[in-house]
């Protein structure tokens, strides 16, 4: 796998899934975005949630399963969220690229490059102010941008490094309390 062609074609699907997203719902508050990998590395997908889509989760929810620790897993768990894979198919053949490729026999130094590949996506999007049209209450409404993995004992701790990698300290640690009950 030649990483640097990789980290170019996920920057280019990333930023048009994500440009869909916004398109497609202009009017809600994302907080949001994060490129996941499954815990096999089969696939690399976008996904993101807004104020108004943890907000529906909430409502829906029974009143006695609305709990702080509850609220905290809705807002921060990408498979809770309202844009979970969206335009996903813009991912397709990297994904069927990633699936198909020789270094996976190597399987741990493969799933480490595709999660610094994925990191460097986003820390490239942070820096050249992307998400920052994404912010419509205030210039001072928080965009948290990470990498996560899904169904896997190591998420918290791959969300918690790329977090600090991606977005500056204040969001940062802002991100890092989300659990602190």
């Amino acid at each position: 796998m030649d990483w640097n062609i990789l980290e170019t074609r996920v920057y280019m699907a990333a930023k048009k899934a994500f440009t869909e997203i916004r398109k497609a719902n202009e009017n809600e508050h994302f907080y949001v975005f994060v490129l996941y990998v499954d815990s096999s590395v089969m696939s690399i997908a976008p996904a993101a949630n807004s104020l108004q889509r943890l907000k529906q989760k909430i409502d829906f929810e029974d009143e006695e399963n609305r709990t702080e620790e509850n609220i905290a897993y809705y807002k921060w768990t990408s498979s809770e969220w309202g844009f979970e894979g969206y335009a996903g198919e813009e991912f397709e053949v990297i994904n069927r690229d990633l699936r198909e490729d020789s270094e996976r026999t190597n399987f741990s130094s493969f799933k480490e490059n595709a999660l610094i590949t994925m990191a460097k996506v986003l820390v490239s999007l942070v820096k050249e102010g992307f998400f920052k049209k994404f912010r419509q209450k205030s210039e001072d409404e928080v965009v948290t941008v990470f990498v996560t993995v899904t169904d896997s004992d190591e998420s918290e701790a791959v969300e918690n490094l790329t977090a600090k990698l991606i977005n500056d300290e204040e969001v940062y640690n802002y991100f890092i309390s989300r659990f602190a009950f």
